[in-house]
C-alpha cells in the first residue's frame, strides 16, 4: 500500500521546489513522490530515469505508476508490460484493464524492419472478461467496447443494452451509437426521428462526431457513404 503522501514544499507557481524534494519522498516510501518523478522524466525523455522512477513508485503499490512503466517498457519488455498491467489491473486500475481488453481484443504487433511480429495472440474472451471489470467499476469506456464488441459480432440487442447503460452516465459517444441503431433499424425498429434526437444529444454532451449521423440524416449521398465507412470502420475493430 502506499504511505501516506507527504506534503511538499511549492512555489508561487505550483511546482515542486526541486528534484531532490521528490526523490527524497519517494526513497522514504511515498510511490506519489516517485509517479510524479516518472513523469517528469518521461516529458523531458530521460525514459532510463522515467523507468527506474516509475519502477519505483510501481514496487511501492502506486497504481498510476504501474500503468507508467507498462508503457515504458512497451517496446523494450512486453512480459513487464503485461506483468504490471495485469498488477495494476489486479489493484482495480481501470486503465490496466482497459488496455489489456485493447491488447487481447486486437492483439498486439510490433514492427520489425520490413516485417511484423506478433507478440501476442488476440483472444476476444479475455478482451472481454477484462472490460467487463472495468465496467464493474463504472467505466464508461469499458460499456462502450464491449458494446463495440458485440455490435461486431451482429449482437446488436446487447450491444445496444451496452450502449445505454453507457448513456446513464452521461456518455455522448454512447448515444451517438444509440442514433445508429435508429438509423438503421438494428435491434431496434427503425426511427429517424429517434435517432436525430439520439445525435442532437450526443453534441450536446460534448461528442462531435454526431453530426456524421445528422448528416447521414439529412443528406442521402452521405447516408450511403456513412453506411460503407460504419461496414469497413466495423470490420476492422
Amino acid at each position: 500500500m502506499n504511505s501516506t503522501p507527504l506534503v511538499y514544499k511549492k512555489e508561487a507557481g505550483g511546482n515542486y521546489t526541486t528534484h531532490a524534494d521528490l526523490k527524497k519522498a519517494a526513497r522514504e516510501g511515498d510511490g506519489t513522490a516517485a509517479y510524479r518523478l516518472a513523469k517528469i522524466f518521461e516529458e523531458t525523455n530521460e525514459h532510463k530515469k522515467a523507468k527506474k522512477w516509475a519502477n519505483k513508485g510501481a514496487e511501492l503499490g502506486h497504481t498510476e505508476s504501474m500503468y507508467c512503466l507498462s508503457q515504458l517498457c512497451f517496446k523494450s519488455n512486453f512480459d513487464r508490460t503485461m506483468y504490471w498491467l495485469q498488477e495494476g489491473a489486479n489493484k482495480h486500475h481501470e486503465k490496466c484493464m482497459i488496455t489489456l481488453g485493447d491488447y487481447f481484443r486486437r492483439g498486439v504487433v510490433v514492427p520489425e524492419d520490413d516485417d511484423n511480429t506478433l507478440i501476442l495472440q488476440s483472444n476476444q474472451a479475455l478482451a472481454r472478461s477484462w472490460y467487463q471489470k472495468a465496467s464493474d467499476e463504472g467505466n464508461i469506456n469499458a460499456k462502450i467496447r464491449l458494446g463495440n464488441m458485440d455490435f461486431k459480432i451482429r449482437e446488436y440487442g446487447n450491444a445496444l443494452g451496452w450502449y445505454r447503460n453507457a448513456e446513464e452516465f452521461g456518455s455522448g459517444e454512447a448515444m451517438a451509437r444509440i442514433g445508429d441503431h435508429y438509423r438503421k433499424g438494428l435491434g431496434v425498429e427503425k426511427n429517424l426521428d429517434l435517432a436525430r434526437n439520439y445525435y442532437n444529444r450526443a453534441i450536446t454532451a460534448g461528442y462531435h462526431d454526431g453530426k456524421l449521423g445528422l448528416e447521414a440524416l439529412d443528406n442521402k449521398v452521405k447516408h450511403l457513404a456513412r453506411g460503407v465507412f460504419d461496414f469497413f470502420n466495423e470490420s476492422s475493430e
